[in-house]
């Protein structure tokens, strides 16, 4: 269900994310610095509804001039009365109108749209972009998903792709400064990015970043290489400023350790 023109794609796999989600809370719960209200019933609710969800995937069209949120999700669940659970919580307080497309039945209140595929799966959001989704069918058409970075980071937690190109034509109108001059490689020189995140077992994170040629290649990696450090050095900066029992700055010594 991912359309040829998607702009970004991304799957997620939310059997992996749940055991995190769950010792995240816990920590919350008993952390000592009581500023982490405890989980109320929309989370309670939200959180049960995605311990039924095995995956998300999220895609993204290419934006035409006043279209709003082009992005739209494909939800799959255990069982049809858990992904019409969802569907309820997606179109609370919405009127939807029922609707066909190509002799399958849709519901719709512009500028969304829900979709019931088989027993257990739904596509919910940008009607065009959904309409886009349902065409695709059981395949996916995008140029994103067919490179080996991708087949590689699918095989995890999460995996992204960008249409570089697509980035381009976004920062064009950007403002310029000397921090958005050293990073214009970024999207200037590639063509695509694929992020692979592992929860699975050891933590890792692999981005490949594909250019049209090798001077682009480096342009491109030592705009990246920069971006890193200025990160690292931000989060380095923020460490120092936080009180050593802080969960935020574990949670930082944590990213500086990925991104390292």
């Amino acid at each position: 269900h991912v359309p040829e023109d998607a702009f970004v794609v991304a799957t997620v796999q939310v059997t992996d994310i749940v055991p995190l989600y769950d010792l995240a809370r816990k920590a919350m719960n008993d952390s000592k610095e009581g500023s982490i209200p405890p989980a109320d019933a929309a989370e309670l609710k939200f959180a049960e509804l995605m311990r039924k969800c095995s995956q998300v995937t999220l895609v993204v069209c290419p934006m035409e001039r006043g279209t709003p949120d082009p992005f739209a999700m494909k939800l799959e669940f255990v069982d049809s009365n858990s992904r019409d659970a969802a569907i309820a919580e997606l179109k609370s307080g919405r009127k939807f109108q029922s609707d066909k497309w190509d002799n399958v039945a849709v519901e719709v209140a512009d500028p969304l749209a829900c979709v019931r595929v088989g027993e257990s799966t739904v596509l919910f959001g940008h009607a065009p972009t959904v309409r886009k989704m349902l065409k695709a069918g059981d395949a996916s058409l995008s140029t994103l998903t067919q490179s080996v970075a991708w087949k590689a980071a699918e095989k995890g937690t999460i995996a992204l792709a960008v249409d570089a190109t697509k980035l381009k034509q976004i920062m064009a109108g950007a403002p310029q400064d000397p921090a958005s001059a050293m990073l214009s490689p970024l999207w200037s020189q590639a063509t695509s990015y694929t992020l692979g995140i592992n929860l699975k077992d050891d933590i890792s994170l692999a981005l490949q970043a594909e250019s049209s040629d090798e001077k682009s290649a480096k342009m491109l990696e030592n705009s990246l290489n920069g971006g890193l450090a200025l990160i690292n050095g931000l989060l380095a900066n923020a460490q120092v400023q936080l009180p050593e029992d802080s969960s935020d700055k574990k949670v930082m010594e944590v990213l500086s350790t990925i991104l390292t």
